[in-house]
């Protein structure tokens, strides 16, 4: 950690040694020049309370954090797929068993491992389809089992965690969740993996911090990038944020690029931009008849464009 000094604060520096002798004696802390305080030998999760007492003192100053500093766990988090590029792919919404199935078979004959299996749906309006909730275990412990598939499934409290945990391999947060900050401390008790998408507008740290909530205890964390839409219904993924955080931490990093588009058309494009940025796989909505599709049918690819989508990212190598 670094302090910048601002000019009319150098007089309350000495306040901080304070602080360090009170509340920290672990750290090291030296002036380098008569602007700047270094501060070593943080124990881990003292830096961000140390932060907020700092900024207390001097408020005008500069504090530089690292992210190992401010995030140790999340930024540790070893999560892999087996291939170079994978692809996890579904319905929005299970709708019932026979068409999951169908698509389960799907996606087996082309050689994929996991399967979107969402049966519990946040939804806007209370009056949206709510998902199949507990009625759908069943055709998901199915699905697993006649096809061996990976199934990943969205979560909305500890007690769906509990509910399907058996017949399940990932752990979905959505968006609307990333704060969930209960939800988190319940999945960080898990030894299953957890998909953790960005909230729409959060910040990479913002990010890293729900990350933190999860990766104390269940480092196996797969960061999804969803997109954003401050200025209208949607504006796409941030394929620079999520580039951004894969290279500076060789964390797992995939982009729903169903969700963040504005139509099925624009799946192709989205698949190919998170492939060429260097990401660690795509999170796709497949429905074999997407104008029935009772949840967001328009972003959906039917078999025969997915069957192509795959066939073009082979080509990529």
């Amino acid at each position: 950690m670094l302090i910048n000094l601002d000019k009319s604060e150098k007089k309350r520096a000495k306040r901080i040694i304070n602080i360090f002798r009170k509340d920290f004696k672990s750290a090291k802390v030296f002036f380098t020049g008569d602007k700047t305080i270094s501060v070593e030998n943080l124990k881990k999760g003292e830096a961000p309370a140390l932060f907020s007492q700092i900024k207390a003192v001097l408020p005008k100053s500069e504090i530089i954090c690292s992210a190992e500093e401010l995030y140790p766990d999340a930024v540790k988090s070893k999560f892999s797929f087996d291939k170079k590029f994978e692809i996890i792919a579904g319905p929005c919404a299970v709708e019932d068993i026979k068409s999951y199935l169908k698509t389960a078979s799907f996606l087996k004959s082309l050689g994929l491992k996991y399967i979107r299996g969402p049966i519990f749906k946040p939804r806007q309006s209370p009056y949206s389809f709510q998902g199949l909730e507990e009625k759908g275990i069943e055709i998901l412990k199915e699905a697993k089992e006649k096809y061996s598939l990976k199934i990943v499934t969205e979560v909305l409290s500890a007690e769906q965690t509990n509910k399907v945990r058996s017949y399940c391999d990932i752990f979905q947060v959505g968006a609307a969740n990333m704060r969930n900050y209960p939800l988190l401390k319940t999945l960080s008790e898990s030894d299953k993996p957890v998909l953790l998408k960005r909230a729409q507008c959060a910040t990479i740290k913002d990010w890293l911090s729900s990350a933190e909530y999860l990766a104390g205890k269940n480092k196996n964390i797969i960061f999804c990038e969803r997109g954003d839409y401050p200025l209208f219904p949607e504006s796409g993924v941030n394929f620079n944020l999520a580039g951004k955080i894969k290279k500076d931490f060789s964390l797992c990093v995939i982009a729903d690029i169903s969700h963040s588009s504005l139509g099925a058309e624009f799946v192709f494009p989205g698949a190919l931009a998170a492939r060429y940025f260097g990401l660690d796989g795509i999170m796709v909505e497949i429905h074999e008849n997407p104008q029935k599709s009772k949840v967001d049918g328009k972003h959906a690819l039917n078999f025969k464009d997915f069957e192509k989508l795959i066939k073009k990212i082979k080509s990529l190598g």
